[in-house]
């Protein structure tokens, strides 16, 4: 018996370190010598004891789920049953001595799974698990605090749900978010329920390919803890990893659980529980039968010593984009009859030709002998995957397939035409391909800003800055364009000096216009400050009526001549640092 587990002087009170599924016994019994009124008085341990949650059916492994969601809507069932051989076990004391005490010495449970997978996105499942039988020794009266459960019991019942955030491309995994919750509809005295709800979200990686599958998942279940019962909230991770050749798969899986409760020391041998599974699968059509052998590593309450797992699901195969199904034995390979009668030749090859992507396209003929396509007349497309626009970039990959483009960094714009811009729209038909613009059914402005553009050395102005007339203050009407300047300044930190040219028409004196001019420039120029434009990017201007556009001797030639102009007096290739105070050189 542990030292901290010594230091009890109470069986009810809180405990400090929980205890191992040896030490609780010999606890007890220790404490039934010293503190009888105490132990009369104490509750019987509960909890859920089984520590295998096998994974939703049509997935790729026996206990660690998967993230991939391949099915637009693809069911699945399974029947899945483990037996565990000595599951909790404790020692009392005998005198000066401690023995043994098998309160379980097997627990067997049979798990009814189902499944839906929707729009190869979500997937949801069900597990009704039921224990079929289970046992040990009879218990003497120091072991009293544990129950002797035997018989038939319904366990919680599990439903979970989970989401494919990401989906695998090449050597890159798919990742999913996953969210369990199990209902309080097993016995707690027959250790087979917890007696409250139960959930966990959870975190799952992983990846397949024609030969190889992997999946990690890690996550946290919740749930309430008190002294009596057997587990509190945990932390747990599941790691497994497959090989598939024709209908076979053989792999590893590894789950964990460990307690999540600061008072408690997590990671020990006696808080965490921790099993090894060898495991085989192999399918029949739909059909899959799967069976697993492993051990129990730790001295955690539920790790067995021995564990064994079987299993029949059936699910309708995964289309051929998403993961890839086990081969089915017996079913017809690539270019066999479905009766599996071979018509007669005049000449049989006694072997096939080669093909190591088995694609039915044999490697002399394959333009793309290590990755799984489709026949061709083209000699040069023959065996690779389908590419309707012929950039380079498969359909599978290419976001915009019917578009040739090029490779990006991101994933979003694989295969599709460059747009410098990233408004939306493709430089080959982007009227201003360096500014951040919209669609317009106008080819000239398709893809250019509606406000304002940059042409060679000035920010030219779709619309006009307004004032109060006669005056210097901008005009509400104006507020868009000076924050759409504001947001032109700061995508392009290369413009390292903007003159703000205040004009007006000839009416009035020349020496009051120009006034006029230099203070609507700096009115603009202290508006730009004030929603962020660094200064020192930035100079005012009057030119009053000296440089007019237009005649003045018309309203319209009057009203063209009444404007702010933006000027581009320096550029500078290196950003923030290129900005300098002062007259331009």
């Amino acid at each position: 018996m542990s030292a901290s587990l010594k230091k009890r002087d109470n069986l009810v009170a809180r405990r400090q370190t929980r205890p191992d599924k040896r030490g609780l016994g010999a606890l007890a019994a220790v404490l039934v010598g010293l503190a009888t009124p105490n132990v009369a008085s104490a509750q019987q341990v509960t909890g859920a004891l089984e520590r295998l949650e096998p994974a939703p059916a049509a997935d790729g492994f026996l206990t660690v789920p998967e993230p991939h969601v391949p099915g637009e809507f693809r069911p699945g069932i399974a029947l899945a049953f483990s037996l565990a051989t000595s599951p909790l076990v404790v020692e009392i004391p005998a005198g000066a001595e401690t023995r043994e005490v098998t309160i379980l010495s097997h627990q067997a449970t049979i798990h009814t799974l189902l499944s839906l997978e929707m729009w190869k996105l979500v997937k949801v499942d069900v597990d009704i698990p039921f224990t079929i039988a289970q046992g040990g020794d009879a218990l003497p009266p120091e072991a009293s605090r544990y129950p002797s459960p035997s018989g038939v019991s319904m366990n919680d019942l599990r439903t979970s749900a989970r989401v494919e955030l990401f989906h695998q491309r090449g050597s890159v995994p798919s990742v999913a978010l996953a969210m369990g919750l199990w209902l309080p509809t097993g016995s707690e005295s027959a250790l087979t329920g917890a007696g409250s709800v139960r959930y966990a979200p959870s975190l799952i990686v992983g990846g397949t390919s024609l030969r190889y599958l992997w999946s990690v998942t890690l996550g946290r279940r919740f749930q309430p803890d008190s002294p009596d019962t057997l587990f509190g909230s945990e932390l747990f991770l599941g790691a497994a990893g497959g090989f598939r050749f024709g209908p076979f798969q053989v792999g590893a899986e590894v789950f964990s659980a460990t307690v999540a409760d600061s008072r408690v020391s997590a990671f020990s041998g006696d808080t965490t529980g921790l099993e090894a599974l060898g495991t085989a699968r192999v399918a029949f059509g739909s059909f899959t039968v799967g069976g697993g052998l492993g051990v129990g590593l730790t001295d955690g309450f539920g790790t067995p010593s021995l564990r064994i797992l079987g299993s029949l699901q059936y699910a309708p195969p995964a289309p051929k984009e998403g993961p890839q199904p086990i081969v089915a034995w017996g079913a017809a390979g690539p270019g066999e009859p479905e009766d599996g009668k071979k018509k007669p030749t005049s000449k049989e090859p006694k072997t096939a030709p080669p093909d190591k992507d088995g694609d039915a396209v044999p490697d002399k003929d394959d333009a793309c002998p290590d990755v799984v396509g489709a026949p061709s007349e083209d000699k040069k497309q023959r065996g690779c995957p389908p590419d309707t626009d012929g950039d380079g970039i498969i359909d599978a990959d290419d976001r915009c397939p019917s578009q040739a483009g090029s490779d990006s960094p991101d994933a979003s714009r694989a295969g599709c035409p460059s747009d410098a811009d990233e408004d939306g729209v493709f430089d080959i038909a982007d009227a201003c391909p360096s500014e951040k613009g919209l669609r317009s059914d106008d080819p000239k402005k398709h893809g250019c800003p509606e406000v304002l553009r940059i042409e060679g050395q000035q920010i030219v102005l779709l619309q006009q800055i307004h004032f109060v007339s006669g005056g210097d203050e901008v005009d509400a009407e104006s507020e868009k364009i000076l924050n759409e300047l504001t947001s032109l300044l700061g995508e392009h930190p290369e413009i390292a000096r903007v003159a703000v040219d205040g004009h007006t028409d000839n009416a009035g004196s020349e020496a009051a216009n120009i006034a006029l001019s230099q203070r609507r420039a700096l009115a603009v120029m202290k508006a730009l400050i004030a929603r962020g434009v660094d200064s020192r990017r930035l100079e005012a201007r009057g030119f009053g009526p000296r440089r007019p556009l237009a005649s003045n001797d018309t309203p319209e030639g009057r009203a063209k001549n009444r404007r702010v102009e933006f000027q581009i007096r320096k550029k500078t290739s290196q950003g923030e640092a290129g900005w300098v105070d002062g007259p331009i050189d």
